[in-house]
């Protein structure tokens, strides 16, 4: 059986959920180590944990790539019907249609390891911001994971602007 490679164990460690990461990566830390493979143990040490926001995206990605797929397909027709070449009205919708099932497979897994965020909340906020403006959240960390749900929104309103479309958190 081949050994796994350090890509193959950091690609899983960043599956791990945030709360968990610190303690995986130094197990991976301490197994590298005691397989004499000090390179790659020095480099896995140095990983830092992900924000919540940015681990949900890419856990929407890697469990839902045909939406990934879809949304660069989108964005492709998109940058094409700007240029003239296509349907803008579909080539939008499409794009729209792609970010949304990222957003929403973000928000569940976001969900799965307990930072549900209240989507109206969530809505209401992006529906009411513009570029540059600064958003304050204050809060004891009981409104389900609303930080991290509301960097993934914005987000995704920011790209939805970049391509002239208002995607929905």
């Amino acid at each position: 059986m081949a050994r796994a490679t350090r890509e193959d164990k950091t690609e899983a460690l960043f599956r791990v959920p945030p709360a968990a990461f610190t303690a995986a990566r130094d197990r991976l830390v301490a197994e590298l180590r005691s397989a004499s493979r000090d390179a790659d143990a020095k480099a896995t040490a140095r990983l830092r944990k992900p924000t919540v926001a940015l681990w949900a995206a890419n856990q929407a990605a890697h469990v839902n790539r045909t939406a990934v797929d879809d949304l660069l397909a989108a964005v492709r027709r998109l940058k094409q019907a700007h240029l003239g070449r296509g349907d803008l009205r579909g080539a939008i919708e499409a794009q729209r249609a792609a970010l949304d099932r990222l957003t929403a497979s973000a928000h569940e897994q976001l969900e799965a390891i307990g930072h549900a965020a209240t989507p109206e909340i969530v809505a209401r906020v992006c529906a009411a911001t513009s570029p540059g403006d600064t958003v304050l959240v204050m809060s004891n960390g009981a409104f389900g994971g609303i930080h991290d749900a509301l960097l993934l929104g914005l987000a995704a309103r920011r790209i939805g602007r970049a391509h002239g479309t208002a995607a929905t958190p």
